[in-house]
């Protein structure tokens, strides 16, 4: 089981390499790679708060709070206060927003059908289920 350090440098290269070449495409929507994965998130997780977002995105909240700024000043989100708690705010996608989540959908869904082919991998459904488990562990571990 000594083998397993290569999970992080195969993790930290393939997220390396995704973002390189998905920022210039990213940039034709009008969006940083960031922010990108903050719409597809809140896509994701409709009624989320920016706090939720930062936590389960495992980002820094000063971070996700600087993106959060850029998406509403382009038109890509708004945030409203929540009707069942005042103190919280619900981050929603304009049509805009909703828009480009439909474009960044097919960018990355290109991306990873393409780098999956070159290195063969047949069964991507079960690849993104072992992830998911992956990353709901990261999640568990943050609660505590």
């Amino acid at each position: 089981m000594d083998h397993l350090y290569f999970f992080s440098k195969y993790m930290a290269g393939i997220y390396r390499e995704s973002k390189v070449e998905i920022k210039a495409q990213f940039g034709k929507l009008g969006v940083h790679t960031t922010e990108g994965d903050i719409l597809l998130f809140i896509n994701d997780n409709p009624g989320i708060s920016q706090r939720e977002v930062a936590y389960k995105m495992v980002l820094d909240s000063g971070i996700v709070t600087r993106h959060m700024r850029s998406l509403e000043k382009k038109g890509f989100v708004t945030q409203v206060v929540d009707p069942a708690d005042a103190r919280r705010r619900v981050i929603n996608l304009t049509a805009k927003g909703q828009k480009t989540v439909r474009g960044l959908q097919a960018i990355l869904s290109q991306w990873w059908q393409e780098l999956f082919a070159q290195a063969g991998v047949s069964d991507s459904e079960q690849t993104q289920a072992d992830l998911a488990r992956l990353y709901q562990v990261i999640i568990q571990k943050k609660k505590r």
